[in-house]
């Protein structure tokens, strides 16, 4: 019968002290879907509610001498840039997805939602004619500011680059005088 006692008391030995145990946990998948659902949310929250969308506005300008990036407005002003009507396609691409390219007959493209605090967009400028050069600029930084030049092919017809909107609404797009760019 003494063997029986110690066998009992064997089996029911507390558990070592200091050491805590949970009386009830989940199960691991619930863990997982839960966890799952969070990182769904953040990602959704942050690509789509913490980029604003907005419209833009682009004037276009045409200057009648050759204009360079880097220079204050008013040397642009002096090489003739003036607002002005240019036969051009506009697409705003957004992580290499392309918007349908906007075709306009004036001095104003508008340009409608646009995640505006995105840096991933980026331009493609195509012209009717070859232009020795397209240059980027501001107007939200208080006045126009040029930004920078845009990359053209081989026939001076399509211009790309980079579209850093940094929140703002109005920018301005200097084409060059027409005629290939010399080497």
């Amino acid at each position: 019968m003494g063997a029986a006692i110690e066998e009992t008391e064997r089996e029911f030995r507390p558990a070592q002290p200091g050491r805590w145990r949970p009386r009830w946990m989940p199960p691991g998948w619930t863990v997982l879907v839960l966890l799952a659902g969070l990182i769904f949310a953040w990602s959704y929250y942050d690509s789509r509610i913490k980029v604003p969308l907005a419209d833009i506005s682009i004037d276009t300008w045409v200057c009648s001498e050759d204009i360079t990036p880097g220079e204050p407005w008013n040397a642009y002003l002096r090489a003739g840039c003036t607002p002005g009507e240019v036969d051009v396609d506009v697409s705003v691409f957004h992580l290499a997805q392309g918007r349908p390219p906007v075709s306009h007959s004036g001095s104003r493209i508008i340009m409608d939602r646009i995640p505006i605090k995105s840096i991933e967009l980026s331009y493609q400028v195509d012209t009717a004619v070859p232009r020795q050069t397209v240059l980027q600029g501001d107007y939200n930084s208080g006045g126009p500011m040029v930004v920078g030049e845009l990359n053209n092919d081989r026939a001076a017809q399509r211009f790309t680059g980079p579209f850093r909107p940094d929140g703002g609404t109005r920018f301005i797009l200097l084409f060059g005088p027409e005629g290939a760019p010399a080497d």
